[in-house]
């Protein structure tokens, strides 16, 4: 049987309410600082890498789990005010929603994920709509979902004609043959070096060797490098790197996540991973110059 896919991206990850916290400096030991707290909203990678897709132009649809609560009706509002389908969320009435708390600090950010419902997103439920997300022209997968959904969906995308997108954030273990039946794995540089077992570099030669020995072990890849650009290995073929343009960088938090859901939507409209990543480095540069993380995402063009 042939199956039609759509111009779609189908986006199985973790949802949360976020809190950031700003703080001057990270509290020592035994030590309580006083935090500038912001209102809680819209968290989780599979939540924002669905609403970068959205703000793409292209149509997305997320596969989640939140609780039946105040939060997660606030999540399915914005969600739906984002443009992004809600129908394979599923509810439980016996969970809580997740939760994240992001401490912003001089020297950096740092994340405290308190998953609750998310763990409901486990094999099953990722069977029960493999029909569905096999009309999908790109399904992104992402490493908060756990390591045997993971798995699981990468065996069943081995009977879908659509594109799987991996963006192992954070790494977890999975079993290390089915890298090669990844469509297009993209990492940022700590995830490189964690897959591949090696000290974190910033040194872009350093870099690209690590993108080739993953594509050693699969197919295309693509590692982000923030400020610097990316670095494509394209099913083994030469190294490309992709500049950044130089933008004063105001905050950074959700800059990764936006870089991975328009790269997403290029590929579902039909660009090559070269293409679909140039436009991702271009569009997710853009949201550094916007303070927050996926309430500031801008309107990403294909240009």
């Amino acid at each position: 049987m042939t199956i039609e896919t759509a111009t779609r991206v189908d986006v199985v990850g973790g949802v949360s309410v976020e809190t950031v916290l700003t703080v001057d400096h990270v509290p020592d030991r035994g030590e309580v600082v006083a935090a500038v707290p912001a209102a809680p909203g819209l968290g989780g990678r599979g939540a924002n890498q669905a609403v970068a897709v959205a703000r793409s132009g292209v149509e997305v649809r997320l596969v989640a789990s939140i609780g039946d609560d105040l939060d997660g009706r606030q999540i399915l509002a914005e969600l739906a005010g984002f443009g992004v389908s809600t129908e394979l969320v599923a509810v439980h009435p016996e969970a809580r929603t997740g939760h994240s708390y992001r401490v912003v600090a001089p020297d950096g950010p740092r994340t405290v994920v308190v998953p609750e419902a998310n763990a409901l997103t486990d094999v099953e439920a990722v069977r029960d709509v493999a029909d569905r997300l096999a009309t999908a022209a790109v399904v992104l997968l992402q490493g908060q979902v756990g390591p045997a959904v993971i798995e699981e969906t990468i065996r069943l995308a081995r009977d879908w004609p659509g594109r799987l997108v991996y963006n192992p954030a954070p790494v977890v273990p999975i079993d290390p043959a089915l890298y090669a039946e990844v469509a297009v794995l993209v990492v940022n540089e700590d995830e490189a070096a964690a897959l591949c077992g090696v000290p974190v570099t910033h040194d872009v030669g350093d870099i690209e060797d690590l993108a080739v020995e993953l594509a050693s072990r699969g197919r295309s890849v693509v590692v982000s490098m923030g400020a610097e650009g990316a670095v494509v290995v394209p099913s083994r073929r030469p190294v490309e790197v992709v500049m950044a343009a130089q933008t004063h960088v105001v905050d950074a938090a959700g800059a990764g996540d936006a870089f991975v859901g328009v790269l997403a939507a290029g590929l579902a409209v039909g660009m090559g991973v070269q293409e679909a990543t140039a436009v991702a480095v271009r569009q997710a540069t853009r949201t550094v110059a916007r303070r927050g993380a996926v309430r500031s995402y801008p309107t990403f063009e294909f240009d």
